[in-house]
């Protein structure tokens, strides 16, 4: 799995690699699935083309060196959807990363979401010297969840929902709790920085 699109890395079978325009029409049509905006904080639904193309266009970085934002996850070379390990967002002051990431319809219950998510926090655990990472969890987000729980992430508190959503579980992660075998993947740099 190889892209001439710049740094990514690869799981036996994942890609992740930066987003790109192109991408937008594909991100637009996982999208549609109402379930995905429903479990999560920042997804609208409906979801428009000019959404997808705004996201991508605020996040596009050219000449990073290795994740850097937002990563594309693609399986047999499709894109399939988004995690994003970005410090100092979604409210928060400091440069902690905050987890987000979201998998389309078609590819949900193979473990993608937890083997793409593994591979994101080994790198930036492992060659960025982050040494904690935040998430939140909508509560009625059962998958993301389970995940959370798998990769050893520790509950630190609930903040109840407004306007009809749901409470929403606020996570840490520490490397010394982090449960990702990258061997167990096959996760392999492919990027020089």
């Amino acid at each position: 799995m190889q892209t001439s699109e710049g740094p990514f890395l690869a799981t036996d079978n994942l890609c992740l690699r930066p987003l790109k325009m192109s991408d937008a029409a594909r991100m637009t049509a996982l999208l549609q699935t109402p379930e995905i905006s429903a479990m999560t904080a920042t997804i609208p639904h409906p979801y428009h083309l000019e959404n997808a193309e705004q996201f991508i266009s605020e996040r596009i970085h050219p000449g990073t060196s290795g994740p850097a934002g937002p990563l594309a996850v693609e399986s047999e070379n499709e894109l399939i959807g988004i995690v994003d390990l970005s410090a100092g967002t979604r409210n928060c002051d400091d440069e902690i990363p905050v987890l987000g990431f979201w998998v389309g319809r078609p590819s949900w219950g193979r473990g993608v979401a937890t083997e793409a998510v593994g591979a994101m926090i080994h790198v930036h655990f492992a060659r960025r010297g982050v040494e904690r990472i935040r998430s939140q969890v909508l509560e009625t987000n059962g998958a993301s969840l389970k995940i959370h729980r798998k990769l050893g992430f520790r509950h630190a508190e609930t903040i109840a929902g407004k306007a009809g959503r749901p409470a929403a579980r606020h996570f840490t992660l520490d490397p010394d709790d982090f449960g990702f075998d990258p061997g167990w993947h096959g996760l392999r740099y492919l990027w020089r920085g």
